[in-house]
């Protein structure tokens, strides 16, 4: 609250108001709450934009879901990353009609150099032969990440492979061979992504990532 209080001083005292035209929440908690209510004392239309999780997590979070009917109710737009989130929001919300603007990237700028080959092949020669298997994000358990390990350990296969994880990982890896890098930018991520045999996205469920459109 005290967070949200100054950031409106801020707005309140440092931006002329006839230079904004729409007040935007890009998903989060903080957008969410803070942004239908700086939209009503700037006068101007708010736009709601809804990545999976906001509806993931807030739909059968106690604490959220308020927050982000809110946000729905008052918005002038909103604009969500697949159909299936703008068709459940506008059974929610009558009146509602989500945009879909789905995920992307610049493919000019996606593209591998030759460093990036080089890179790779070292990173596939620290599998000791094995298959790489690739599991790239914010690697929660709604991701699917301890099923698709224990499943793999319960099918006597695991040994035939070595798990990338590149990201956060919400639960420890055990049972199978893997390395964990850390969070670091897109485009340092090609060469994991060219390490590897096969890219996984096991989600129980999940909206549009890009992982699908980077790997």
């Amino acid at each position: 609250a005290h967070l949200m209080n100054l950031l409106w001083n801020r707005i309140e005292r440092g931006v002329e108001p006839q230079a904004i035209t729409h007040v935007v929440a890009f998903g989060g908690t903080l957008p969410l709450l803070g942004a239908p209510v700086f939209a009503v004392w700037l006068g101007k239309p708010l736009v709601i934009m809804i990545r999976g999780n906001e509806l993931d997590a807030g739909l059968f979070d106690p604490r959220r879901r308020p927050i982000l009917d809110d946000a729905l109710r008052r918005a002038a737009a909103v604009c969500t990353v697949t159909t299936s989130h703008a068709e459940k929001i506008a059974a929610l919300h009558e009146g509602v009609a989500p945009q879909v603007v789905a995920n992307g990237i610049d493919f000019e700028l996606w593209q591998a150099t030759p460093a990036d080959a080089v890179r790779a092949a070292a990173i596939r020669e620290s599998a000791a032969g094995k298959r790489v298997l690739g599991l790239f994000g914010h690697l929660k358990n709604k991701k699917g990440v301890p099923f698709f390990v224990e499943q793999l350990v319960h099918s006597g296969l695991a040994d035939r492979f070595h798990l990338l994880l590149c990201g956060e990982v919400e639960s420890p890896v055990e049972g199978v061979a893997h390395t964990l890098v850390p969070v670091m930018d897109r485009y340092a991520l090609i060469p994991y992504y060219l390490a590897c045999d096969l890219v996984v996205v096991p989600s129980h469920y999940d909206g549009f990532p890009n992982v699908l459109i980077e790997a």
